[in-house]
């Protein structure tokens, strides 16, 4: 088996032991292809993501304070 490095990041839009975690992750040494950008279901996988928060400001301080 072979492996390769992972850069994991948890983000959290608000504090509270309910709040939705968003996990986004690379593999800086496998990179991938370029997706086919032509059309909304040209490609696998999410496209667009939104989120509902209680208040946009304090969301992006609190991304800001973690980055």
């Amino acid at each position: 088996m072979t492996t390769i490095p992972v850069d994991v990041r948890v983000f959290v839009p608000a504090e509270a032991d309910v709040a939705t975690r968003i996990k986004m992750m690379s593999f800086p040494t496998a990179p991938g292809k370029a997706a086919d950008q032509a059309f909304i279901h040209s490609t696998l996988g999410i496209r667009y993501l939104t989120f509902y928060v209680s208040s946009a400001d304090e969301t992006l301080e609190r991304l800001a304070r973690r980055a």
